[in-house]
């Protein structure tokens, strides 16, 4: 066998080890306030070691599905630290409906997408939100990916359920 295709063979088996099995694993979940579903949640998945993150929304039923490139293709098989936070349906009044692939977004989209983000972010701003529900009550901890308790191994095993309580309780 010549240098060169010894070195070939080489390089590419450490390219092979380097990614250690990883594949992208679909990865749906359900997010509990005080026993019931919380809709309106984004769900980041933050690699423990080195990664690409991955998040979710929840819908009314409390239920998410993680992407990490694409709506609902998955999360990278490893360790995560997960964090919970809750914002208004700034998308859905927009026109945007729930797991809208946002990845490569038309021109249209776009548009809708900067209305809902320019009316988040004035909300922000002000400090009020007049339209919107008042922010359910998360515990600190779980917003803060420095501070989270929540851990996930993907693959899960069996379905991920995150059963938060109040803030205070």
């Amino acid at each position: 066998m010549s240098c060169a295709r010894l070195a070939f063979a080489g390089v590419l088996l450490v390219l092979l080890a380097g990614c250690g099995g990883k594949r992208l694993v679909k990865v749906e979940g359900l997010v509990t306030l005080d026993g019931k579903p919380l809709k309106g949640a984004t769900i980041h998945y933050h690699p423990i070691d080195s990664g690409t993150p991955a998040a979710g929304f929840t819908e009314a039923d409390g239920i998410f599905r993680l992407t990490t490139y694409a709506s609902g293709d998955g999360v990278w098989t490893g360790e995560y630290k997960v964090t919970v936070t809750w914002s208004p349906d700034y998308m859905e009044e927009q026109g945007i409906p729930p797991g809208t692939d946002l990845s490569n977004p038309s021109p249209e989209l776009a548009k809708k997408l900067a209305k809902a983000f320019g009316a988040a972010m004035m909300a922000a701003q002000r400090g009020t939100n007049k339209n919107h529900p008042k922010a359910p009550p998360l515990p600190a901890d779980v917003q803060d990916e420095a501070k989270t308790p929540l851990r996930q191994k993907v693959p899960p095993e069996g379905k991920v359920v995150l059963e938060l309580h109040s803030a205070g309780r």
